[in-house]
């Protein structure tokens, strides 16, 4: 496996940045309201990687990864 790759370093950053603030990440068990799509370190990870690739709003990295 090659872990030279961006989305390797992303997620190293990613769990490393939950471990370091859980408290940041403890919406994610509630049992109330509706069941999320995407847990809140995935979705920073889709952020994190499209400032890398230069998507800075919502709707261009929306955009941007359905049509990868």
């Amino acid at each position: 496996m090659n872990n030279n790759n961006i989305v390797f370093t992303v997620k190293k950053l990613v769990s490393n940045f939950k471990r370091d603030f859980p408290l940041l990440f403890e919406s994610d068990f509630k049992s109330h309201g509706r069941p999320k799509e995407y847990y809140l370190d995935e979705l920073l990870g889709f952020v994190v990687y499209g400032v890398y690739n230069n998507r800075f709003s919502c709707r261009s990295l929306v955009d941007w990864i359905n049509n990868k």
